[in-house]
């Protein structure tokens, strides 16, 4: 039998039971639901996680393009200490 079809006969089984069965079994199986979702979200979220991770694992690996190089030298450059003007200094004072 396909895994779907199991999985939609099972909450087709809960969604039956939820107008016969007492409310607190009803609510016991939605929790049981709800904990089952979010286990497999957070299964889900690590994979993707993983694969960004290797992607980026590859993508350092790769060679580097002329174009990375040239924006990589177009990035300005910070201006050293002593280079920079002093917010005291006036405009009769400076060289």
């Amino acid at each position: 039998m396909d895994y779907k079809k199991e999985m939609r006969q099972l909450i087709d089984i809960v969604k039956q039971q939820s107008f016969d069965a007492p409310l607190e079994q009803t609510f016991d199986d939605m929790k049981t639901l709800a904990t089952a979702v979010k286990d497999l979200s957070d299964r889900i979220e690590m994979r993707v996680r993983k694969s960004n991770n290797s992607n980026k694992m590859t993508n350092r690996n790769e060679p580097k393009t002329r174009h990375s190089q040239i924006m990589k030298a177009k990035l300005p450059r910070s201006i050293p200490p002593h280079e920079r003007n002093n917010p005291n200094d006036t405009i009769d004072t400076l060289p």
